[in-house]
């Protein structure tokens, strides 16, 4: 078949497209150039796009000192080597990231949870079980039993227990004369950041160990374990044991005061999946 009867198969404007492919690969071309290819051009377009004032491109280049706010590694040298991140919901513009920081905070949709996760995730020996242990900053046992689970071969968490015992009095403190009450204090970059990094490994832990006496969130974070069907241990103190009954730890798998039950009940879970 020639190319007379190619073109009477073909609509008006693909007869227009294959007579004409040059002249169109030709323009469009130029057009990229115009859009992209320069990069003040690009700027420009992107300023637009944005409604930012006119310069404020070159101006987030050089307060971020040309480099990615996340990755911190100075972006290529080409017109499209960064990508203006901005919020969603209100458009804002936040910053300047490369392009593959920018895809990321996209692919975990802006949950700051799903980056504190990513980050504890790194941070694990996969080839350990990981034990999140739940106590009192003032519970000096905290560390025993994280040191006891250890040897057994464990993944410990009690990281948190270095705070010290008067890290809540400090933020408590600190926050007061900052002129914040108890709700607002909880939204502060400094508390969500903590609960995001203990919540992360709470949230990737095989199982946890609440050690008594402990307090409110110790407790809470013990309900949010048996909430998502993590193994629940808790290790008795003697006030406790001999004072201070209450019904309600049976949500727990085990209560004991001894830890080579626990131990053994771990061990009998995990060890059999090897």
């Amino acid at each position: 078949m020639g190319m007379h009867g190619v073109y009477e198969d073909m609509t008006p404007q693909q007869r227009y497209r294959e007579r004409n492919r040059e002249k169109l690969r030709e323009r469009s071309k130029q057009r990229y150039k115009r859009t992209f290819a320069d990069p003040d051009a690009l700027r420009r377009r992107t300023e637009k796009k944005f409604d930012l004032p006119e310069g404020e491109i070159n101006r987030m280049l050089i307060r971020q000192g040309g480099r990615c706010l996340i990755t911190q590694k100075p972006f290529e040298d080409k017109p499209r080597a960064f990508c203006v991140d901005h919020d969603h919901e209100t458009g804002e513009v936040r910053g300047l990231l490369s392009q593959k920081a920018n895809s990321a905070l996209g692919f975990l949709e802006e949950d700051p949870e799903s980056f504190y996760r990513a980050v504890a995730y790194l941070t694990l020996d996969r080839s350990k079980h990981l034990i999140y242990v739940i106590g009192s900053l003032r519970n000096p046992s905290v560390t025993d039993v994280a040191s006891r689970l250890r040897e057994e071969g464990y993944d410990a968490f009690d990281n948190w227990f270095s705070a010290g015992e008067k890290a809540d009095d400090s933020w408590q403190d600190y926050s007061r004369r900052k002129g914040l009450s108890y709700t607002e204090a909880l939204q502060s970059r400094e508390a969500n950041h903590v609960f995001r990094f203990d919540k992360a490994y709470l949230d990737l832990c095989d199982a946890v160990v609440l050690v008594l006496p402990a307090g409110k969130s110790g407790f809470l974070e013990l309900g949010y374990s048996v909430g998502n069907g993590k193994p629940s241990y808790i290790l008795l103190d003697e006030e406790t044991e001999n004072n201070r009954y209450d019904v309600m730890p049976q949500f727990a798998d085990m209560i004991t005061s001894d830890i080579d039950l626990i131990v053994e009940d771990l061990n009998g879970r995990f060890r059999s999946e090897v």
